[in-house]
């Protein structure tokens, strides 16, 4: 895979994580001044029913055709024909559950809600191959495009209902609004229609790769959604509408995060399996930027908790503010370690991940009950206690599997935290030294003493990196000029 694809890539893929996070504020914000903290609680709890029950009809086809190599239009039509059934089906589960499901008895329309919700595993399922295809050849200028239109179009829609009293139904109306506007760019611009036919060879070799992945998916997936069916079960709708608030403020950067990986990491490691020392390198850069990414957003949101989730929610939401904080705690090791996952089925190793995942993942159904009569913030803990096994198992995995040296890896995570630390303490220690009364003139002052702080260590440790940068840009201005 030619440097200049993957460079162009990375910028469209970083405009659509940041362009996305920023709709998604948008409608966060708005929607959690509008809805309750119950309402809240009941569309995280059939989002996600919904969400695990795609992450398994999927069957890890998506992942199987962004990696094979080669790959013939046979592959693209059976995964088509098979996404598509499992995407119907998985619908068709969703509305059985949402008559069987019994919510403590009370009368909530859930039936009703995961019934609609669940419409999204059809639409899933017949978008899956486009999608693929796209990622493949690191289009993520098209996925861009497409994907920040259904999201626009998704804002309007949900704010303009629930202004109008929809209440959650909002949400719902918004959501369908927005998988049938995504299936109509995706498939207008689509290079060749799939045809319906099943090759049984094609499609076989596609889920002995994508099994594993999907299994591993299902258990990530438990240990995020199952995870609010838990507290939804164990302390009821309010405290689930606080968690949820608190990990959808997280998710925002996690999801930036995500996209990058999603989009480069899969694609370029899949391009450079064939090299192991360029593979091996490219990892270890890819790590450290990222480490850095995350440690500095992570560990800012953290200092800053205080003043931005009453600005951004209003003040009722200021018992959500010790999970946010804990939960920033956790997603700075959480991403350092993100591109474990893509280097591994990269290099054919899809089952590497799943026993480590299974281990989190039980960890951290098993620790919800154990926080009966506790804090809320005890839910955080036990959502960040999946790091006591993924962190060390991943850097591992990457001994094992990828011949990545233990001290190099190591740098290449702590490195960056370190920077983003001593950002941080200078950043408290300016709150503790100067008292601003207002969250948002606080907000600001933190925001750019810790900027300014981070931009420094940064140009002294990446000396050679920020120069090259600076070069590069400045010889596309030029040109422009």
């Amino acid at each position: 895979m030619k440097r200049q694809t993957v460079t162009r890539a990375i910028p469209w893929a970083a405009l659509d994580a940041v362009g996305s996070a920023v709709i998604s504020l948008i409608s966060i914000v708005v929607l959690s001044r509008l809805l309750s903290p119950s309402e809240f609680g009941l569309i995280a709890y059939a989002q996600s029913v919904v969400l695990l029950m795609q992450v398994v009809i999927g069957g890890g086809l998506h992942e199987a055709l962004v990696q094979k190599r080669p790959i013939d239009v046979l592959h693209y039509d059976s995964a088509f024909v098979a996404a598509s059934i499992l995407g119907v089906a998985g619908a068709g589960a969703c509305a059985i559950a949402g008559y069987v499901i019994d919510f403590h008895g009370e009368t909530h329309n859930f039936g009703w809600l995961l019934a609609i919700e669940g419409t999204a595993c059809a639409f899933a399922g017949f978008n899956l191959v486009p999608m693929a295809m796209l990622e493949r050849k690191l289009r993520s200028r098209a996925i861009s495009q497409r994907v920040l239109l259904s999201r626009i179009i998704y804002v309007i829609a949900a704010v303009g209902l629930a202004v109008a009293g929809a209440g959650i139904w909002s949400v719902v109306a918004a959501g369908i609004l927005q998988n049938i506007v995504t299936t109509v760019v995706l498939w207008s611009s689509a290079a060749r229609r799939p045809r319906l036919h099943v090759s049984r060879v094609h499609l076989k070799t596609l889920f002995v790769f994508g099994f594993p992945v999907m299994l591993e998916g299902a258990v990530w997936a438990a240990m995020n959604r199952v995870f609010f069916i838990l507290i939804g079960i164990v302390h009821g709708v309010e405290t689930l509408g606080l968690v949820s608030l608190a990990t959808r403020g997280t998710e925002l950067v996690g999801n930036i995060l995500g996209v990058l990986v999603v989009r480069i990491g899969l694609p370029t490691f899949s391009a450079l399996s064939s090299s192991p020392a360029r593979l091996q390198r490219a990892f270890l850069q890819a790590t450290e930027g990222m480490s850095l990414l995350a440690s500095a957003t992570f560990l800012g949101l953290f200092a800053t908790a205080h003043d931005w989730v009453p600005i951004l929610h209003g003040p009722q939401w200021s018992a959500a503010i010790p999970l946010v904080q804990v939960l920033c705690l956790s997603g700075v090791f959480t991403y350092a370690t993100a591109f474990v996952g893509a280097f591994l089925r990269a290099t054919d190793h899809p089952r590497a991940m799943l026993p480590i995942t299974v281990a989190a993942g039980s960890l951290v159904l098993v620790a919800v009950p154990l926080t009966t009569g506790l804090d809320d913030v005890a839910l955080a803990y036990a959502w960040a206690a999946r790091l006591l096994i993924l962190f060390p198992a991943s850097i591992y995995l990457m001994m094992r599997f990828g011949g990545v040296p233990l001290a190099a890896h190591l740098r290449a995570i702590v490195a960056p935290v370190l920077l983003s630390a001593v950002m941080l303490g200078l950043v408290l220690t300016f709150q503790r030294l100067v008292s601003v009364p207002q969250h948002l003139d606080d907000l600001i002052a933190s925001s750019a003493i810790g900027g300014m702080v981070l931009m420094v260590l940064v140009a002294l440790a990446y000396r050679p990196q920020v120069l090259m940068a600076y070069t590069t840009i400045s010889r596309k201005i030029t040109k422009v000029m």
